[in-house]
């Protein structure tokens, strides 16, 4: 029988993760497919444990526990792994495998680890901290690229994309819906709840722009709209993509003809694409009254539209829409409420 150790140290596989006051529950995917738990997953010695059931049913596992030996057995073709509560070895057919957290019971539900498990079933396995999501991907299926769910959804440095400085129109008041100039910039706002203000002077498709923004909320959901149709589009009835920058966190969705798309988002507003809202790199959401410089716009590429946020030079969201849904057009436009964004040139 062979014996292999799995050490988080040697093999780099932990599921690490900064918690504060805005952590938000685990989001966990297989093949693009979002698993369905009755408890929440949860991070225990930097390890996500995650209810056994879901995630071997999501993976076609026939499951079968022994009471008597606390053991837990999950067949798929010909191979089986099998788990012994509180034992640190995973058996891959005859093989031994130590891994750093055995499985567990809590809450009267089996907790199992993710990773461990999922490699043993020969998945790659990737871990999002800011948006605490957790993809599965079973190299041993053919994903279909047409479906709404195929994304690539990555958090590594979107800086390498090109981008350039707003054009010095960009802050000037005449050029946006529902503004007024303030010195060395633009305060944007929307005349009416339902009229939001666009920048008119030209169409920003394919461009990713900096500036610093500052957001006042009072009581509002403050929102940057991308690839807008034209200057007139309101979103329940037109074409965006919105980032929202709520009180918790920051959230992606996608409108065609007034139909949301909830792509990353906390609220329940519709199943989720991607996950949960996402964080800045300081684990906190976006601070209103808070100047910041951002990065903002869409990316045309042979496979979809890129959508990219990066603030203080920290990548916060680099997603590609490769659904059929993805949106082409070019104008942008806040979404402010009774508050208003302020935009100022990028520091040089």
């Amino acid at each position: 029988m062979k014996k292999i150790i799995v050490s988080a140290a040697a093999a780099g596989i932990a599921f690490s993760c900064s918690i504060s006051a805005f952590a938000r529950d685990i989001a966990v995917f297989y093949n693009n497919d979002k698993v369905n738990f009755d408890v929440h997953p949860e991070i225990i010695q930097d390890r996500t444990m995650v209810p056994l059931r879901g995630i071997f049913e999501k993976m076609g596992c026939n499951v079968t526990y022994i009471e008597s030996e606390k053991r837990i057995d999950a067949q798929r073709q010909d191979l089986k792994i099998s788990l012994v509560i509180g034992s640190s070895s995973l058996y891959k057919n005859n093989e031994e495998i130590i891994i750093d957290v055995p499985p567990l019971i809590k809450e009267d539900r089996t907790l199992i680890p993710l990773r461990a498990v999922s490699e043993a079933f020969s998945c790659k396995v990737t871990w999002y901290p800011l948006s605490r999501v957790v993809e599965i991907s079973d190299t041993g299926e053919v994903m279909a690229e047409e479906a709404e769910k195929v994304t690539d959804y990555v958090l590594s440095d979107a800086s390498g994309y090109p981008a350039e400085a707003a054009e010095q129109e960009f802050f000037n008041p005449e050029n946006w819906s529902s503004a007024e100039g303030i010195e060395n910039g633009v305060r944007v706002f929307m005349d009416n709840k339902f009229v939001p203000s666009y920048y008119t002077k030209s169409d920003l498709s394919n461009r990713l722009i900096k500036f610093r923004m500052k957001i006042t909320n009072p009581n509002s959901w403050p929102t940057i709209a991308l690839n807008a149709n034209n200057t007139t589009d309101y979103y329940e009835t037109g074409d965006c993509y919105m980032f929202n920058f709520y009180e918790g966190h920051i959230g992606l969705q996608r409108f065609n003809k007034g139909i949301r798309t909830v792509i990353m988002d906390d609220r329940a507003l519709g199943e989720q694409v991607v996950g949960n809202g996402v964080l800045l790199p300081d684990g906190k959401p976006v601070r209103y009254d808070t100047e910041y410089e951002v990065t903002v716009g869409t990316l045309n590429e042979e496979t979809g539209v890129r959508v990219v946020l990066i603030v203080d030079g920290e990548t916060v969201i680099n997603y590609l829409d490769k659904s059929r849904k993805q949106i082409r057009g070019g104008y942008m436009g806040i979404y402010a409420g009774d508050g208003s964004f302020t935009f100022t040139p990028a520091s040089e």
